[in-house]
């Protein structure tokens, strides 16, 4: 974004920059939900690369917001719409961690589980000595 970019560009590109967030938090959700566990460090450098691109944006927006003038509807409603856009993000990112954290628990206990069947099927299973044996058979 050039330096002498007006407030409402500024604004559009912060606003474009976090549905690019949304779409990345979407991957997270089909994955998770799909249980595929590979690729999430890409999709976890991209929002990384999104968030350094936003933090100057979001700074600049703030000093406008902050000097005292009086904006334009239009980039007050652009202002009020990213304000709801962050606000629903950051309560997306902490369903999106709750479900991590669910997902990565319910992996692990099958883990588990699959150990402890590994480990009882390594070995042969001792006879129990009530129980009948067939040693011959009669017709």
């Amino acid at each position: 974004m050039s330096p002498d970019a007006t407030p409402l560009a500024i604004t559009q590109h912060a606003i474009g920059l976090w549905n690019e967030v949304a779409a990345a938090y979407d991957v997270i959700e089909r994955r998770l939900g799909s249980g595929a566990w590979v690729g999430f460090d890409e999709v976890a450098t991209h929002i990384a690369t999104l968030e350094r691109e936003l933090q100057p944006l979001l700074v600049t927006i703030a000093a406008m917001r902050s000097d005292g003038t009086t904006p334009p509807p239009d980039l007050v409603e652009l202002w009020h719409e990213l304000d709801n856009m962050v606000e629903a993000l950051a309560r997306r990112q902490k369903q999106l961690e709750r479900a991590a954290t669910a997902a990565r628990d319910t992996t692990a206990a099958r883990l588990v589980r699959t150990r402890i069947a590994r480990s009882r099927a390594a070995g042969y299973t001792p006879l129990n000595p009530l129980s009948p044996r067939i040693t011959s058979r009669r017709v």
